[in-house]
């Protein structure tokens, strides 16, 4: 996507995972619809809004037969991402109070 839109990704030159070609697209796909959350108390993010999906499909001509498949393959990217996304921080100062 970002080749097509003449544009260098968004990490420039970092090593990146490798992915099958079938999912590619779906990864760039995820990364324009990560701004595009439903948030719920406290700030906590409960994942894609999926209006927002239906309409980057259709402004990136996502052929029609494939939106099935590439709306279950967002929702596992989402759901992984999801566990990492709302974690609290794990803090390593061990200890609390300074010594004197």
């Amino acid at each position: 996507m970002f080749e097509q839109m003449n544009k260098e990704t968004p990490c420039g030159t970092c090593p990146k995972p490798i992915l099958d070609h079938e999912n590619v697209q779906v990864w760039e796909l995820y990364q324009v619809l990560s701004g595009q959350l439903i948030i719920g108390g406290m700030g906590t993010i409960i994942g894609l809004n999926f209006p927002a999906i239906h309409f980057v499909f259709e402004v990136y001509d996502i052929p029609r037969e494939l939106w099935m498949t590439y709306f279950e393959r967002l929702i596992v990217i989402d759901n992984a991402v999801g566990k990492f996304r709302n974690q609290k921080p794990q803090h390593t100062n061990k200890q609390a109070h300074p010594s004197k």
